[in-house]
């Protein structure tokens, strides 16, 4: 009755189109199927179409450059294939509108999660995007929005904000509300939510049980040991190595038993996930956490009986794992490190995989290791005043996917050990390895991890103080990555 309106009421509006111009297609009409086929003609009628739940997914036409929204869809997949109709490369097509024109929608529906969809990974806010006339957009890209429009949906997403007090709310009335068993992946698939909503505050999915009045039988919430394994809960986030994720898999499978004969891989993951969890070498976190570990093997078979922990972890990983979509490679520093290609890391996870240690006593921007002679070169793409003082805020971006402008830290020169030894890359010994992030933290006050964009030549400089680099690539950059890191 919907799309039978439209039609009737375009009609009337513009009757000089003719009766073809626009036509209904959907399972109510008879032959559909021969009217998709002339609408995809770009030279036959109609040159409409109004759809409900037909056109959504299944058809390919090129020549279609303007999508119209007429009610909410519920379904994110669903709207994100919606806009895919319209996405499509034709001869003479220069870009895809369009025009959303859904009004007044239940107050639970989830705006930001459409945004969100349509912005991409990004650490601002949707609030501060649509606010500012989302400046971050991928270039070609504009989002317009009626005043009137911006204030209902930032009135919306203002009154759908789950804070603690709301996901506690949530978490009581689940069950009733909804009919499904209180389980993580089922509260956040329902309301569509990010899974670090709950690490960020109020610290784990079990805490949150815990205050909202549902007891967890092993959950100690005063501890701060449970306060530690919940962090290490959180910092398992960027992980987007699938042979670390299986390792883990396995291991949980396995009761949390390191391998009898692990390969050095395998060791190394160990390694990985204790630091991740852990934080600290054996004896600082027997002393702080009053603990006994002897190894750290001992300390990761030591949560198989925290069925909170278990829980929590094994839908994490299975997440993380039905989530990954950029392929990794190994890549061989030398022949006491590798890291992977693409891989996503935080700076712990980094030194440990290429030098076996944790590092945090250096300071970030690049970091040599003399003995190896290999570089480390971290960059935060998009620095805030904030978190950066002016003498940092260097101009680090891609030129093109396969070069990287980087500019080193103010009191190098160039005819200094540390300029000549970036300036004759090529012929001296030396590996650079590139790691970039967005920036500092992401939208959940989480340190974001950085990628491994793997290594890179010298190709020319200008400056001093700092000095200005050019980098070839040896693998181009990603383009998810290549948006973000583009000088705007």
């Amino acid at each position: 009755l919907h799309a039978q309106g439209i039609v009737d009421r375009f009609h009337k509006l513009f009757p000089e189109c003719g009766g073809d111009f626009i036509k209904q297609i959907d399972y109510s009409i008879k032959y559909c199927d021969s009217l998709i086929d002339e609408f995809s003609s770009k030279d036959k009628m109609p040159q409409i179409a109004v759809s409900v739940d037909m056109l959504d997914t299944g058809i390919d036409i090129p020549e279609i450059d303007t999508v119209l929204c007429l009610r909410p869809t519920e379904s994110l997949t669903i709207f994100l294939q919606q806009l895919g109709r319209g996405l499509r490369l034709a001869d003479g097509k220069t870009c895809l509108t369009v025009l959303d024109f859904v009004a007044h929608a239940n107050q639970s529906y989830n705006y930001e999660s459409r945004f969100r969809a349509l912005v991409g990974k990004s650490t601002r806010s949707i609030e501060k995007e649509i606010k500012n006339g989302f400046t971050f957009l991928p270039r070609g890209c504009s989002i317009t929005m009626g005043k009137q429009a911006q204030e209902y949906i930032l009135k919306n997403i203002h009154e759908a904000i789950f804070n603690l007090s709301r996901l506690r709310r949530e978490c009581r009335a689940f069950t009733q509300n909804t009919g499904q068993d209180l389980t993580y992946e089922n509260f956040i698939n329902n309301f569509n939510l990010d899974w670090r909503i709950v690490y960020k505050s109020p610290g784990s999915w079990a805490r949150l049980k815990v205050q909202s009045g549902i007891p967890v039988a092993d959950f100690d919430e005063n501890s701060k040991y449970t306060k530690l394994l919940e962090g290490g809960l959180a910092r398992l986030y960027h992980t987007n190595s699938y042979e670390y994720l299986s390792y883990l898999t396995k291991l949980m499978n396995d009761g949390m038993r390191h391998p009898a004969n692990p390969s050095s891989r395998e060791d190394k993951f160990l390694q990985l996930f204790y630091y991740t969890v852990w934080m600290d070498d054996v004896n600082k976190v027997n002393k702080t956490y009053n603990q006994s570990f002897d190894s750290l093997d001992g300390a990761v078979r030591s949560v198989v009986n925290l069925e909170w922990f278990m829980n929590e972890l094994r839908f994490l990983v299975s997440l993380r794992s039905s989530q990954l979509s950029q392929t990794t490679k190994w890549l061989k520093v030398d022949d006491q490190g590798e890291i992977e290609l693409y891989g996503c890391y935080s700076a712990d996870e980094i030194h440990l995989l290429l030098e076996n240690k944790l590092g945090r006593w250096q300071v970030f921007g690049t970091q040599y290791n003399m003995e190896r002679k290999f570089a480390m070169v971290f960059v935060t793409l998009n620095k805030s005043d904030k978190d950066y003082s002016p003498s940092t805020l260097y101009e680090d971006y891609a030129i093109s996917p396969p070069q990287f402008h980087w500019q080193s830290m103010n009191k190098v020169r160039k005819n200094s050990e540390e300029g000549l030894r970036i300036s004759e890359q090529r012929t001296n010994g030396w590996k650079y390895l590139l790691f970039v992030r967005d920036a500092k933290q992401d939208e959940y006050g989480i340190t974001n991890a950085y990628y491994c964009l793997g290594f890179m030549e010298y190709e020319s400089s200008h400056g001093e103080c700092p000095m200005n680099v050019v980098w070839n690539m040896h693998n181009n950059i990603p383009g998810f990555i290549l948006e973000s890191a583009k000088a705007i």
